[in-house]
């Protein structure tokens, strides 16, 4: 057996320091009886934790340790290298900072030096709030992982997300594999089709009535996309019905009704909750698809009354989430939680032939196991709209287009 020794105030912390310096499979042991540091002034007493791992077991670790100080990633990540150099500086500041400081250290520091100490600080603290690597760290990084990383951060993957990636590929990859290219690429492709969710869009059971709405913020598209999802069914020989309660948009019910008139199908447009009763009563399709109102993703009051709206005792509703592939990938993450309150089954993404990068929605919907039913990629209705699966979303990802393309051809 092998032991460790953790420094710590509590089991709690004990356990997260020991699992991030030795991995999942340390075993905790026992406490030493007296502090090794008491707390004061409100701090609490540190205490001596020991940890056990198994010979073999920390023998793993040691080699992926190994591999992963060749491959250039340092087993010590950049934040808590961070955190140890600004406690270092807070250390040297507060020395300095002593009013009873000697004589003999006013010498050795002078004010500008002191001055330097807390530029320093600062910028240790920005490093680590924006978790950034300096360009001469990242070039230490193995070529193939330093173009994988780079990849996905055009495609404007979450840092966590890309970080996890990588740290998979260290763990689960050999170096002369990782060396490459090819089988690289293909690793990261079958990894993210692995934690991609496809939301199944399937005809309804017999005697089954459903209410697809699709919700989203504004300006995304959502009238037209629902005319493409119509569209889709009808060609599948799906009886369906229109539904419009964007009363508020412009046009939007003009729009719509020349969407039916093209399909061929019923259209309604409602104002309350009596007229949408009444017209799900009279329908006699399987389908009823809602155009909502299109809402800021801060206008929470109206995205609860819309959802109020929509309850329907005769039909079940299911609830489609549309995002814009041109969304800013810092809003990506507030349109997500501010539609919660529909308990969406799956993600529309729209615009995609306006933009490049989709791997902010992509984190977010693997995040929250979301799963991608479409993408639409023009305005054309219904045929520019793509029912998903992982080699179609997958094509989306500038880089790992030519992968997607020859596992469909293989």
């Amino acid at each position: 057996m092998h032991f460790e020794e953790i420094v710590a105030c509590d089991e709690a912390e004990a356990f997260r320091l020991a699992k991030g310096k030795f991995g999942e499979d340390c075993r905790y042991e026992y406490r030493s009886q007296k502090p090794v540091k008491r707390g004061f002034f409100g701090k609490k007493s540190q205490y001596i934790f020991f940890f056990s791992m198994t010979d073999v077991d920390y023998q793993r670790h040691i080699d992926l340790m190994n591999k992963k100080a060749i491959l250039g990633l340092d087993p010590v990540s950049p934040q808590e290298k961070l955190l140890t150099a600004i406690k270092d500086k807070q250390t040297q500041t507060a020395v300095v900072s002593e009013k009873k400081t000697s004589a003999a250290m006013k010498n050795i520091f002078s004010s500008d030096e002191i001055k330097k100490l807390n530029e320093n600080l600062e910028f240790l603290r920005d490093q680590l709030k924006n978790g950034s690597k300096s360009a001469e760290q990242e070039q230490n990084i193995h070529p193939n992982i330093w173009r994988v990383k780079k990849i996905l951060k055009e495609n404007e993957f979450y840092d966590d997300f890309i970080n996890e990636v990588v740290g998979i590929i260290s763990d689960k990859m050999t170096l002369n594999e990782i060396d490459d290219d090819q089988k690289v690429d293909e690793f990261v492709y079958d990894y993210i089709r692995s934690k991609l969710s496809i939301a199944p869009f399937q005809k309804p059971r017999e005697g089954e009535r459903i209410i697809l709405a699709l919700v989203g913020p504004t300006g995304i598209g959502k009238t037209t996309t629902i005319a493409k999802i119509a569209g889709n069914l009808i060609r599948k020989h799906v009886s369906i019905d229109l539904v419009s309660i964007d009363g508020w948009k412009i046009g939007a019910k003009e729009q719509m009704e020349r969407y039916a008139k093209i399909l061929r199908t019923n259209f309604t447009a409602v104002d309350n909750v009596d007229d949408l009763q009444q017209a799900l009563a009279e329908s006699q399709a399987m389908y009823v698809l809602v155009d909502t109102t299109g809402r800021s993703h801060n206008d929470e009051i109206n995205i609860v009354n819309m959802k109020t709206l929509l309850r329907s005792s005769n039909f079940k509703t299911k609830y489609l989430l549309a995002i814009s592939a041109t969304t800013k990938a810092k809003d990506v993450k507030k349109i997500f939680k501010a539609f919660d309150t529909f308990d969406y089954e799956g993600v529309v993404i729209t615009k995609t032939d306006e933009s490049d990068t989709v791997g902010a929605i992509l984190s977010e919907a693997m995040l929250r196991n979301k799963g991608i039913a479409f993408y639409s990629n023009g305005q054309n209705v219904p045929k520019d709209l793509v029912q998903a699966t992982h080699e179609k979303v997958l094509e989306l990802v500038e880089g790992l287009q030519y992968i997607s393309l020859s596992k469909m051809q293989s």
